[in-house]
């Protein structure tokens, strides 16, 4: 899986700052044959857990490579993505 023009959103969920939720939009290819698509996703992740990462932020542009690691976590397949109506754009 490949991402680019990337548009990520992070939001704690909470006050005490713990979990972070984390809106992914971006061209995803699933080198599957398929041409990319302009996709949606999203995961809650707890940066306390991993210390030595650092914090994903929001961001344009080129994806930063922790929330690449970490959409191949937690949003590897197609299912896992929503399609976004780029007519609407």
């Amino acid at each position: 899986m490949e991402v680019s023009e990337v548009i990520c959103k992070t939001n704690y969920l909470t006050d005490e700052n713990v979990t972070l939720e984390v809106e992914t939009t971006a061209i995803v290819d699933f080198n599957d044959g398929h041409p990319p698509i302009r996709a949606y996703c999203n995961f809650d992740y707890v940066p306390t857990e991993w210390v030595c990462d650092p914090l994903i932020t929001n961001h344009e542009g080129e994806p930063q490579p922790l929330l690449v690691k970490w959409l191949k976590v937690y949003c590897p397949f197609p299912e896992d993505w929503q399609p976004v109506d780029t007519s609407e754009v």
